[in-house]
Formats: C-alpha cells, sequence, structure tokens
C-alpha cells in the first residue's frame, strides 16, 4: 500500500539521480513536497497549453532544486530534453535554466527570480488576466536586497494575484540562524503582504495543499505562506552546510532507494494522479475559455512615426515616450523618469488601476530590471529610463536578459561627462554593455540614430541599451539614410583622400565633425559606430571599405578604451574615476577633450 510520502520519496530518489556525481541536496528534499502540490493539486498549466492566456505561472526562484523540477515537467508531458543531458545543459547554460518551453521565467542568481516573478503578476494585471502566479523562494531570496525591493514593490501594488511559498530549510552556504534571524511575519505585515505558516513539513504534503487553497480563497494581497522544512532531511547531511553542494554518494541517497519493482508501481500511479490533473485543468481551462485563446501575441514591429518633433530637453525624450506608448504592449519604468524626462505627465499605474503604462518603482533599481524581464515574459515590452550610472544595479538582470533573449529596452542619459560628483564614476559602464553577449548598445549622435535605434531594439529578440548624451535634443541637421545605419558603423564624413579615420559616438561624433568643418581640415574620414556588435556581423568586404587596414585609425569616446582596440590604432578615452566639476567645459578641459584638445588630436594623427 502506498501513501503520498512514497510520491515524494520517489521524486527525491529521481532528482537526486539526475544530478549524479555533485549537486544541491538540500534544497532538492526540502522544496520536494511544495512542488509535489503545485503540479499535482493547485497549477492550472497544461502542457499543451502553454500559449493559453488564461493559465497560471510557476517561477522557481530557488532554483538549486532544478532537477526535481524538470523530472516533474517531464513526468507531466512537457517538452524537456533528456534529462541525462541535464549537467551538460546547466554546464551551457550559466542561468540554470534546461533550454525548454516550458519554462515561464529563467531566474539567474538569487533573488533574481522573485523580483521577475512580480514583473509577471503586475503583467498578467496590465493585460486584466485573472491568473495566479506562483513563485517558489528560499532562505538566499528572502535575504538578497532585490527580496527586499521585490517584496516592498508587489505589497505597494497590492498584487492579490501572487502567492510565494517559501521553503525555510534554515541553510544556505552555511546555518541561516547565525546571519538571518528577522521575523518573517512582522516582515511582511510591515510590506503590506499577508502571512501564512505551515510547521515542520518534511514527510506530508496535505498541509502544503491546504495552506496554498485556504490563503488564496479571500486573498486581496501578496501572499507569503512560510513551509519550515528541513535541509537535507532524511540523509547523513541532514541540518549540514555541506548538503549545500557536495558529492552524492549511495549512503546519502540510501534512504529514498527504491527497487525496481517499488519504482514501477508508484510510476503506474503517479501516471494515474497526472492524467487526471490534466484532464481537470484541461476542462477548467476550457470551461473558462472555449476557444482556448492563444497566449498574448508577441509584439507587432513597431513603427515609430518620424519625424519626431524635436523640442527643447527635457522634453525630446517625453516627445519619443508619447510615440511609444500609443502601443499599448509597451510600458514604461524608471527610478527617476518623473524628473528625467517629464512621465508624471503619463497616467501611472496604482494598485486601483493597472490599465496604465507607466509603473512607479522608486529606488528599488534591481527589483525593477528584474521585474522588466518578467514583464517581459508576458509579452510586455518594458521600456527603462534612467541615467548611466544607474544602470549598475541593472547588471546582473541585464545578463539575464541577455540569456533569456527578454525584449528589454533601457534608455540612459547623461551618457558622457557629468559635473554631479559620484555621476562621473562610471567610464567603465558602456565598455561593460557592450561586452554582454547577446545585448544591443546603441550610441546615437542625432535624431536620425536615435530613431533607427529605436526600431532596431524593438525588431531584436533580446534586450538593448540606448545611451544618450548629457543635453539630448539632437538638434543637428545630418539626414542619414537608413541602409547605412542598419550596418552599426558607417561613414557620416568623408572630405578628400583619408589618411586619417575618425571613429566616434554620440556628442562627440558631432563635436569630431563640425571642427573638422570650421577648420576646414582635410584627408579625413569620420565613422558613426552606432553599435559595436551590428558592426562585427558585417562581411569582411563591408568591414574592409569602411575601416580599410592601410589607413590609421584613432578613435574618440569620453569613457573607457576598452573594446575600441580591435578597430583602430590608436584610442582616446578616459580610463580612470572622474569627479565632479563646476562645470560641462570644465570637465572637457581637464580630461582634454575640449574642442581645443580634440582639435589637437587630429592635427597630431594626420601628421
Amino acid at each position: 500500500m502506498f501513501n503520498e510520502y512514497d510520491f515524494i520519496k520517489y521524486y527525491r530518489w529521481k532528482s537526486l539521480n539526475i544530478i549524479k556525481d555533485r549537486g544541491h541536496i538540500g534544497s532538492i528534499i526540502s522544496t520536494c513536497p511544495i512542488i509535489f502540490v503545485l503540479f499535482f493539486y493547485i497549477l492550472n498549466i497544461h502542457p499543451d497549453l502553454m500559449e493559453c492566456n488564461i493559465r497560471d505561472r510557476l517561477v522557481i526562484s530557488n532554483s538549486w532544486n532544478s532537477s526535481l523540477y524538470y523530472q516533474i515537467l517531464s513526468d507531466f508531458g512537457f517538452p524537456i530534453p533528456d534529462l541525462k543531458d541535464y549537467r551538460r545543459y546547466l554546464i551551457q547554460e550559466t542561468s540554470y535554466k534546461y533550454p525548454a518551453a516550458s519554462i515561464d521565467l529563467s531566474t539567474g542568481t538569487i533573488g533574481q527570480g522573485f523580483a521577475s516573478g512580480i514583473g509577471i503578476a503586475i503583467g498578467l494585471k496590465y493585460q486584466s488576466n485573472n491568473s495566479k502566479v506562483y513563485i517558489v523562494i528560499g532562505d538566499g531570496d528572502m535575504m538578497e536586497g532585490v527580496g527586499y525591493e521585490a517584496m516592498s514593490i508587489a505589497g505597494n501594488y497590492k498584487l492579490d494575484n501572487l502567492i510565494v511559498i517559501y521553503d525555510a530549510n534554515k541553510f544556505t552556504y552555511n546555518k541561516v540562524s547565525s546571519v538571518f534571524s528577522e521575523n518573517i511575519k512582522l516582515r511582511c505585515q510591515a510590506m503590506k503582504w499577508e502571512y501564512a505558516e505551515i510547521k515542520e513539513n518534511n514527510l506530508s504534503f496535505e498541509n502544503i495543499k491546504s495552506g496554498i487553497l485556504d490563503g488564496k480563497l479571500n486573498q486581496t494581497k501578496p501572499l507569503l505562506i512560510k513551509v519550515n522544512t528541513t535541509t537535507a532531511w532524511g540523509t547523513k547531511l541532514e541540518n549540514d552546510y555541506g548538503a549545500h553542494n557536495n558529492l552524492i554518494s549511495d549512503d546519502i541517497t540510501k534512504n529514498f532507494e527504491m527497487n525496481e519493482k517499488e519504482e514501477l508501481i508508484i510510476k503506474k500511479k503517479l501516471y494515474d494522479l497526472i492524467e487526471a490533473r490534466k484532464n481537470t485543468v484541461y476542462e477548467y481551462l476550457k470551461k473558462l475559455n472555449k476557444s482556448l485563446i492563444k497566449s498574448i501575441k508577441k509584439i507587432p514591429k513597431l513603427e515609430i512615426p518620424t519625424p519626431i518633433t524635436v523640442v527643447k530637453n527635457p522634453d525630446y525624450l517625453f516627445g519619443i515616450i508619447k510615440e511609444l506608448i500609443k502601443n499599448k504592449n509597451i510600458l514604461i519604468t524608471s527610478p527617476d523618469a518623473e524628473i528625467r524626462a517629464n512621465i508624471n505627465q503619463v497616467d501611472t499605474i496604482t494598485s486601483s488601476n493597472f490599465n496604465r503604462q507607466f509603473i512607479k518603482c522608486g529606488l528599488r533599481e534591481h527589483g525593477l530590471a528584474c521585474m522588466a524581464n518578467g514583464l517581459n515574459a508576458v509579452n510586455i515590452t518594458p521600456i527603462v529610463i534612467a541615467e548611466v550610472p544607474w544602470i549598475d544595479y541593472a547588471l546582473p538582470a541585464l545578463r539575464m536578459a541577455a540569456i533569456s533573449g527578454h525584449k528589454v529596452l533601457y534608455i540612459l542619459n547623461r551618457g558622457f561627462l557629468n559635473t554631479g560628483g559620484f555621476h562621473g564614476s562610471y567610464f567603465d559602464i558602456i565598455p561593460i554593455l557592450r561586452s554582454i553577449p547577446k545585448l544591443y548598445t546603441f550610441k546615437p549622435f542625432n535624431h536620425n540614430e536615435m530613431m533607427h535605434s529605436l526600431n532596431t531594439s524593438f525588431n531584436f529578440d533580446g534586450p538593448s541599451v540606448i545611451i544618450l548624451p548629457y543635453n539630448f535634443t539632437f538638434d543637428n541637421n545630418y539626414e542619414i539614410p537608413e541602409n547605412k545605419m542598419k550596418h552599426g558603423a558607417y561613414e557620416i564624413y568623408n572630405y578628400g583622400k583619408a589618411r586619417l579615420i575618425i571613429i566616434s559616438t554620440g556628442w562627440e561624433l558631432n563635436r569630431c565633425v563640425e571642427i573638422i568643418k570650421k577648420n576646414k581640415l582635410k584627408n579625413i574620414k569620420v565613422v558613426s559606430m552606432l553599435n559595436m556588435k551590428i558592426y562585427d556581423q558585417q562581411s569582411q568586404n563591408y568591414k574592409d571599405s569602411l575601416l580599410p587596414t592601410y589607413i590609421h585609425k584613432i578613435s574618440l569616446e569620453i569613457g573607457g578604451t576598452t573594446g575600441w582596440e580591435k578597430y583602430v590604432d590608436v584610442t582616446y578615452g578616459c580610463n580612470e574615476f572622474l569627479t565632479g566639476f563646476k562645470d560641462i567645459e570644465d570637465a572637457y578641459e581637464y580630461y582634454k577633450f575640449s574642442d581645443k584638445h580634440i582639435l589637437e588630436i587630429i592635427q597630431e594623427n594626420l601628421k
């Protein structure tokens, strides 16, 4: 006679066998009852209806237990590659994500999944979708700063479609009690969450099931359910930090071992349960939506009306935003855009009205960036407006967006020297952004390039960053054909047979051209490097024609010079931390980027 514990024992055994030599034993064992309950009793998802917009969403933020997750997905018939290749895929995919369409969100480093799941919940609210979002977290998620930001955002918006199940097994890399002693109930109350707690739970799933069902019945706020478990329960590593990542041997797993006959009997019983659950979910979703309308369609090709009227700073950016939000699949969010882009004129989402297009997040920048990834997971394209220094907070989420192919657009102003103290200490940020694989980084110098950057970003299946100069009115009169900008780098100015090629971007490019014209310099070609990655994808013939090896080449860009060396012979930039100055011209003078210094650089390299 088999009982519910035998099913949990089976999945613990199978999951430990998937990871084989080494893995996170503690989390696999402690979260097993939670994930089992979600799939067999709670989640309204079906492998044939993953594109159905009314299904539930699941995010596993404490993804140390991913082998357990993939095993249950596989048993339910979700399209998972052969689990024998699990370890190889994990090595290739730094996202902790098995490459499968069945997974709503790849979570990345600890805490990101928590915040990204909240983005999904906000996105569903905006789409008037009543589906639930379930997030499974661990002690690490609760400790990470982004976890606090995530909870604060969710509480502020009273997300009653969000249920977070907290596997409190009291271990991360070491015993939690020595470093984490918060009263979680009081924390939830302070952040306007509902709270429930399930006492010791290593053997049964009935109390988890009833806790979730009771909690969601009259839910008016985000709900956190703390499930008290024991790391590596039932093994010799129980309550031992070694369970976080240890060699898996027979003496560790012996309490979960099954002989072939037992395994076959349990698999048959599980098959019956799975088929029954799948049929129940199918009928439920069919009843809610008889035509089983597909998920909200991917954002259509976004044609931005041109020309957008260019007005004085800061209204230029707001003018662009007004055009963009004509597309209802776009949401705007920012830590400070009310100041930077007059975005306070855009209606703001509130806890009682999600039918608007601006999400206020305050200074919760890491959480905001993760949230943007979650928004795109439900086919919303988020546009994040911020300053360049702010991007430091977003880098982990940006990397995840690049790995996962999230269409998220960051528009950053103050793209070069600033007189404001620490704001000038980001010389290395632009090279870092350019170095991230599958992330497009644009630095336009005029309105044409800005429009091209936007259109290219919306047609790219991945994240993009557009870096604007300090004064982003773009009031020059250059008209650039689209078929030139599409190459990522192109000739913007050429006077006489070139003896020098200057490659530049943004404000610096504009200044170079004006200085060359003013001083009637000859034998110079100026190239705009709008996007290095796009240029690198061009044919060798194009590259050779644009940047011949026999002509001397220099780069001119305020900021770190890393990355330019593969295109030029000499780089000019700024590879040191900056400081505050009385005004922008004073900064240019100090770092030798004034008009006088640029002229001297050009003349020296023409010799």
